[in-house]
């Protein structure tokens, strides 16, 4: 047993005092190259244009900004952002960073099983350039909370914005926008990256005859979800994903490094009350759709989506909605609540009141709305 408190991931932007929420500990998405595949839904990000800015030294060369897609209030889908430079073969990741990151691993992880070690390997990094999106995603369970925020590079500076859901206290959708040097912020990437970048596994070490196997552990009870994106101008992006429970576990550990680092990017960051645009609408449809193509979601990030759709969702969040209002369900389980929330976001987004309408009436709505 040891101390799990080195791990209270110091989000900016995302509630503490979390609580337990009663599901297994799901760890999603390891550390992945690429654009999303084409879908129903349309893509997984989508990059606004910007002046491209000059790359650091070690970033390579900066591609054309890929184009920003249109927002279509009439339309299911989004414009997928073209990858508009190949990707390298294999771009390791800084080695200063990655010799910091690996020592800081093997500190604060604890091996569970007599007779086993760590192991840390390194990926390839997708990004060509320097990234030119940043988003973070944060949450809690029981603390009722997702909060979604989006950095775009400028010339100088990360243009902020940042989308917080609250089911708790009648505080709903909250939206605030902030200005972040980008040298406050890039001075953070490498270890960030490298961080992204980095699996853990135990392996058995061949013990003599007769000696026995024993296992340490931890648990919490503080249950949260945490998410990076980076995406350079070519489109590429570096993702990956945590939900589960606080126990500095092997999926958990590089993303608290990477989520630390840029917590201390954004730790001055003055954030001010806005109001929701159409910006705001198409990231968090392409948010929507991202967490809609993972078979591992976990149930309440899921839950908070839908509620956040009630509120900010377009036309492209309609088939993942359309599919969860379909699917059977126990009563009285999340998978209701989730069911009954679809169905709410789909009559807000379609301008109607669904209450009391079935659920296949409303599904056949968001049909014929996207067949059009």
């Amino acid at each position: 047993m040891y101390d799990t408190r080195p791990l209270r991931i110091a989000f900016l932007f995302v509630a503490t005092g979390l609580a337990a929420c009663h599901h297994d500990e799901r760890a999603t998405r390891p550390p992945a190259a690429a654009s999303a595949p084409p879908a129903a839904v349309g893509p997984a990000s989508a990059i606004p244009a910007a002046p491209s800015p000059a790359a650091p030294e070690d970033a390579g060369p900066v591609a054309a900004p890929a184009p920003a897609p249109a927002v279509d209030a009439t339309s299911c889908q989004l414009v997928e952002v073209p990858v508009v430079a190949p990707a390298p073969g294999c771009a390791p990741a800084d080695a200063r960073a990655r010799a910091s990151v690996e020592l800081d691993l093997r500190k604060r992880y604890k091996v569970r099983s007599t007779g086993h070690k760590l192991v840390l390997d390194a990926g390839c990094d997708p990004l060509t350039s320097a990234p030119r999106e940043i988003v973070i995603e944060g949450g809690s369970g029981h603390g009722g909370t997702l909060v979604l925020t989006q950095l775009s590079r400028n010339a100088s500076a990360y243009d902020v914005r940042r989308l917080r859901w609250s089911e708790y206290h009648q505080r709903g959708l909250e939206i605030e926008r902030a200005s972040v040097p980008a040298a406050a912020v890039d001075a953070q990437l490498a270890r960030v990256r490298a961080a992204l970048l980095t699996t853990m596994r135990e392996v058995e070490i061949p013990m003599p005859p007769g000696q026995g196997l024993g296992l340490s552990g931890t648990g919490s009870s503080m249950d949260y979800h945490s998410g990076i994106t980076l995406r350079d101008a070519a489109g590429h992006a570096l993702e990956r994903h945590f939900s589960g429970y606080a126990s500095e576990g092997l999926d958990e550990l590089p993303i608290a490094l990477a989520s630390e680092a840029l917590s201390r990017a954004l730790a001055s960051t003055k954030m001010t009350p806005d109001a929701a645009n159409d910006g705001d609408r198409l990231f968090f449809a392409q948010r929507f759709a991202n967490m809609a193509r993972d078979p591992n979601v976990f149930w309440w990030v899921e839950e908070r989506f839908v509620s956040m759709a009630s509120v900010l969702g377009t036309r492209p969040v309609l088939p993942p909605l359309a599919a969860l209002a379909k699917k059977n369900f126990a009563q009285a389980s999340p998978e209701e609540r989730r069911h009954r929330g679809a169905v709410k976001a789909i009559g807000a987004v379609l301008g109607f009141d669904a209450e009391g309408l079935s659920s296949s009436t409303v599904v056949r709505r968001a049909e014929l709305a996207c067949a059009h």
